[in-house]
């Protein structure tokens, strides 16, 4: 009974290292070398603006609008987030936001629906002169 009553006690304190490696920082993806980030941040985009999306990894994913203008998406908590899927969203406000459901899809398989997760935000980048 005491070694039950001790692994209870321990439990939490065993799951903290765990709890702490998923709050850790995230490194970023190694083609945002070419731009500069300014930490200013928007809580939405137009949809209507944006030409292209790639993601970069399972937590970011890059955005360019039609005026060349460039944003970082952070998907903190999307680990099946990867290059293979496509970004599916409503749109109907014309507006992308961190409080719209982006939908995971791969269209080549029969399963199309791959998970759904958010952004927490879309920080300005600079593009570095070269």
């Amino acid at each position: 009974m005491r070694s039950f009553a001790t692994a209870l006690v321990l439990a939490p304190f065993l799951a903290l290292p765990t709890a702490l490696a998923a709050d850790a920082p995230k490194d970023d993806a190694s083609e945002l070398s070419d731009y500069a980030r300014t930490g200013q941040t928007k809580s939405c985009l137009r949809a209507s603006d944006i030409d292209t999306t790639t993601v970069l990894n399972n937590h970011q994913v890059l955005l360019r609008t039609k005026f060349n203008e460039y944003y970082l998406g952070e998907m903190p908590s999307c680990p099946q987030l990867n290059r293979s899927l496509s970004l599916v969203y409503d749109a109907t406000p014309n507006d992308l936001c961190t409080t719209t459901i982006v939908h995971l899809a791969d269209f080549g398989t029969p399963a199309v629906q791959r998970g759904a997760c958010a952004f927490a935000s879309f920080e300005v980048l600079k593009k570095k002169p070269k």
